[in-house]
């Protein structure tokens, strides 16, 4: 604990000391006492020592002796205490009158004072206070480590500290997404404390890294906080906050603040240890299951990886999802930070998909590969399964946007299946889905492979060069145009809408005119009738044999017989 001006004034070595001004400061904590006759003595202080000084120099002029003052508490120096007699009588009314002004703690000594001694003495004391506040951390910090190995977490280490210096505690991250936690409890959950804490936060990010105090009101209400940053490594990660009102705040002793920092730290890196384990064990038990390289003796296994997990599997309806996230690197604030901000990234894209999933009341293990999340979906009966699934798709793609503008969503779900043996065709036909959805665009079916119609004849194609073939003999002319996009484009929409060619117009931005002179072009290279429905229907199956056969290229396909399934 401080050292301040009226302790160090109750000693027995300044009873001869008067008070003559700023006495509103004489909370002013000493960090030092200091001797000095120079009249330029600021420039080699660090704020907050008590100057000593026989005035000697003082005694030239009242511009020096102000000019002198107001040094010193730009300084910010705790106060100067003036021996009189040899100097000064009495101290000049000037010097009181500003020192008033600067609400800087001036000091009269009325008698003769071994300055050596005042030192000493309030040396001593500092140093008695540091050593009480050091050994006081010690027990603190043993403490908050019991919290810790007993698995409190931080809300454990919060109340723990709580009851140590007597003061209401929140922690509060910095990250987007991290949650805030206090003790008393309630604070956390006050946003318009929170919001101010926040700003204080920002502000004192560029500051050195030690405890700072600062008043903030919050309702009209003053409060006093102190503030210490919570370093994970070189990252400023969390701001540890001391509340009470002005009027009951008695200041923490900054080392036992250290102290907790520094156990919140250890605690934030071992909840980050074991959410690393659990990602791993995840994303290793996701690719066991979705590989379908196990046999129906090993189901019990898995579902007890999975419990361990906090997943259910027993006796559950299940499907995949994949949901491919395009525009990840628009989204990086900063490319140059490599690895580590596009992993947070795209971890806090997991933790909003898994938000969402909880909304639609889905349970679900997620893993990311790639720029991919991946969700193993479970329920009771496989109606409530897929009726929750409708729910989740139907808001999806605003929720993404609303978190994260600017990237794009493709989703895919697989077919509801009720045995492990079986999750591994869901899989696939999640990662076909998503790239039929990812190929079509603005005519994107919805995300399920029973939704995608005629795809799904293509899915088991056991001969895809015979529907290459057959794609090419259909479209070849207009596959080999340098607008071919454009061409193919205007077919698929034409034959979308049935031949109704003011529609089919709106769709594509164009003219009737233009229309219809596009669609004379492709007849003419088609060399056929575009009003034949027979040939309308061929058509119709080679732009969505085409549509397979790229999308296929970005989808790992498994042979059906090399895998285990459960009949």
């Amino acid at each position: 604990m401080t050292v301040t001006v009226a302790e160090a004034l109750q000693l027995p070595v300044l009873s001869s000391a008067i008070v003559v001004a700023g006495k509103d400061r004489l909370g002013n904590a000493i960090r030092w006492a200091h001797v000095s006759e120079l009249l330029d003595i600021a420039y080699l202080l660090s704020g907050g020592e008590l100057l000593l000084t026989t005035g000697l120099t003082l005694a030239i002029s009242k511009d020096v002796q102000l000019h002198y003052l107001r040094e010193l508490a730009e300084k910010g120096v705790a106060g100067v205490a003036i021996e009189l007699g040899r100097s000064f009588q009495e101290i000049p009314h000037p010097m009181i009158d500003l020192a008033n002004e600067l609400h800087l703690p001036l000091i009269a000594l009325t008698r003769e004072v071994r300055f050596v001694e005042v030192t000493e003495e309030i040396h001593s004391l500092i140093i008695r206070r540091q050593y009480a506040a050091l050994r006081r951390a010690e027990q603190v910090g043993k403490k908050l480590a019991a919290v810790t190995m007993d698995e409190q977490g931080i809300p454990g280490i919060l109340r723990a500290l709580s009851e140590v210096i007597r003061a209401s505690v929140l922690y509060l991250p910095r990250r987007q997404g991290e949650d805030a936690a206090s003790y008393p409890t309630h604070l956390a959950q006050d946003q318009a404390l929170v919001q101010a804490l926040q700003q204080q936060s920002q502000v004192g990010a560029a500051l050195p890294a030690r405890p700072r105090a600062v008043a903030i009101r919050v309702r009209e209400e003053a409060l006093r906080v102190l503030l210490a940053p919570v370093h994970v490594g070189p990252e400023h990660w969390a701001e540890l906050v001391a509340i009470e009102s002005l009027a009951k705040l008695r200041e923490p002793d900054s080392a036992i603040l250290h102290q907790a920092t520094v156990t919140l730290a250890y605690e934030v890196l071992r909840q980050k240890g074991i959410e690393e384990t659990r990602r791993g064990l995840k994303t290793e038990l996701f690719d066991h299951i979705a590989s379908g390289s196990f046999s129906s003796a090993s189901d019990e296994e898995i579902c007890r990886r999975a419990d361990y997990l906090g997943v259910d599997l027993r006796d559950k309806w299940m499907a995949v999802g994949v949901f491919h996230c395009q525009g990840l690197s628009a989204l990086a604030a900063a490319p140059d930070q490599g690895e580590t901000q596009m992993r947070d990234l795209k971890r806090g894209i997991e933790e909003h998909l898994k938000a969402c999933f909880n909304s639609a009341g889905l349970s679900a293990m997620t893993s990311v590969r790639g720029e991919s999340v991946r969700a193993l979906f479970a329920d009771n009966t496989r109606e409530q399964l897929l009726a929750k699934l409708q729910i989740l798709v139907a808001g999806l793609h605003d929720d993404v946007a609303r978190g994260y503008p600017g990237m794009d969503l493709v989703a895919g779900i697989g077919r509801a299946v009720n045995r492990l043996g079986n999750v591994w065709p869901s899989y696939q036909e999640a990662e076909f889905t998503a790239a039929i959805c990812k190929r079509c665009a603005a005519a994107s079916p919805e995300p399920f492979f029973d939704s995608l119609g005629i795809y799904r004849l293509f899915f088991n194609s056991r001969e895809p060069e015979e529907l290459a073939r057959f794609v090419h003999d259909e479209l070849g002319p207009l596959l080999d145009c340098k607008d071919a996009t454009a061409l193919l484009d205007t077919l698929r929409t034409v034959l979308d809408c049935n031949l109704n060619m003011v529609r089919a117009a709106n769709l594509l931005g164009l003219g009737r005119q233009g229309l219809y002179c596009r669609l004379n072009r492709i007849a003419r290279l088609l060399r056929t009738d575009l009003r034949n429905p027979e040939k309308q229907n061929s058509i119709r199956v080679a732009l969505r044999a085409k549509v397979f056969l790229d999308s296929s290229q970005s989808v790992q396909r498994t042979p059906a017989n090399s895998r285990h399934r459960a009949s």
